[in-house]
């Protein structure tokens, strides 16, 4: 009758799922975050690139000044969703400090009302006159499906991306 050693058995399952694991590795390396960094790293402004593959994918992006976040944040979509297929994060990296910080804080209130009410001019001038009263500069744009602020003081900025749900009509229910 013949015997299985169980030592070699296990042994040789063990280096295959290492040569599995480690060949699954470097294939994403090289044909999936290795050329979406090198893609990224082609939008205007985009500084760095850190991409953590896994379940979700993490995407860190440090974005220098720019002067249209919307833009930036929309080639950056774009070029992610080439590569990946809505089981990502794309997380903005900036230059905050503590009086941009607490600007926000301040402007938070303005934006949350204005999208709950529907009343986004009302919002967009409210934040451009508390960041003025603040003494930063601010800029909010907005689209079908994000809010997109602006906040800059000398050479410090900070950047946010707040997703909505667009209200029609406007005005309250």
């Amino acid at each position: 009758m013949l015997r299985i050693r169980l030592v070699p058995v296990i042994f040789i399952v063990i280096i295959s799922l290492a040569i599995l694991f480690g060949g699954w590795r470097a294939y994403q390396h090289l044909n999936v975050v290795g050329p979406l960094q090198e893609n990224l790293q082609k939008v205007a402004g985009v500084e760095a690139v850190e991409v953590e593959a896994g379940n979700p994918t993490v995407i860190r992006v440090q974005l220098g000044p720019v002067d249209d976040l919307q833009t930036a944040y929309d080639h950056l979509v774009e070029t992610v969703s080439g590569t990946f297929a809505g089981t990502d994060r794309l997380l903005i990296e900036d230059r905050r400090d503590a009086q941009l910080v607490s600007a926000y804080e301040a402007i938070t209130p303005i934006l949350m009302e204005g999208l709950a009410s529907g009343r986004y001019r009302e919002m967009i001038s409210g934040v451009a006159d508390e960041a003025k009263h603040l003494g930063v500069g601010a800029r909010v744009t907005m689209d079908e499906h994000n809010v997109y602020i602006q906040l800059q003081h000398g050479d410090r900025y900070l950047y946010k991306v707040l997703p909505y749900t667009l209200r029609q009509g406007g005005g309250t229910s």
